[in-house]
């Protein structure tokens, strides 16, 4: 007996799909078999104008959870909230907005009840003083040099050698161009910051050992 349904299927990620097929990490064919109508929601960073109506949906709810009583947040608070950059996105709001309501003495949400750790984000976006130099034209050159030789030696690790090279001097390219923030640069190649901090430490693991076998 053959038994017919309607439904509809949603389904959120906070990764490229597109580059997660080139990977080889999700499968290509579902991907086109889930896409249909796609709807991309930009980062809390980006849409700070959404952050107070937010933040009061979470109070009420974690009221109702903790059994606080804050009935209202500072207009101070909500700037704080709204220049916060946001590295966790959402869930991060929901964190703060939940530890301020438990750590809250009265019936107002106040700036200095919000656990934010501003100064921390900032040093760790910034671009660290040990990492390799930002290509030049010598560098770029040099990567064609590289496949030349590689090819020549018939080595059968040519493609992957060459990528590898290449996405070293695109990342320290964009950082470059971003001023040495991570959020920036991860805009310009269109990969989370969750990656970009991957690829960055591989090259800074490279460059160490490099200096460390030479």
């Amino acid at each position: 007996e053959t038994l017919t349904v309607d439904v509809r299927v949603i389904a959120a990620t906070n990764q490229l799909v597109e580059t997660m097929i080139t990977d080889g990490r999700f499968r290509q064919d579902l991907y086109y078999r889930l896409r249909g109508v796609t709807i991309t929601l930009p980062p809390l960073r980006e849409r700070a104008e959404d952050i107070p109506e937010l933040a009061h949906y979470l109070m009420f709810r974690f009221n109702q959870q903790l059994r606080t009583s804050v009935q209202s947040i500072a207009p101070e608070a909500l700037e704080k909230l709204q220049a916060h950059r946001w590295p966790g996105n959402v869930r991060e709001l929901q964190s703060v907005i939940r530890e301020a309501l438990i750590v809250s003495t009265g019936p107002v949400l106040l700036p200095e009840f919000l656990p934010l750790e501003s100064r921390l984000e900032a040093s760790e976006d910034l671009l660290p003083d040990s990492m390799p130099p930002v290509p030049g034209t010598d560098s770029w050159q040099e990567l064609g040099r590289f496949v030349e030789q590689t090819m020549s030696e018939e080595r059968p690790d040519v493609y992957r050698k060459a990528i590898q090279r290449f996405d070293q001097l695109v990342v320290m390219q964009a950082m470059n161009r971003a001023n040495g923030m991570q959020s920036r640069a991860s805009e310009i190649l269109g990969i989370s910051r969750p990656t970009l901090r991957s690829k960055l430490r591989s090259i800074f693991a490279s460059v160490t050992t490099n200096e460390t076998t030479e």
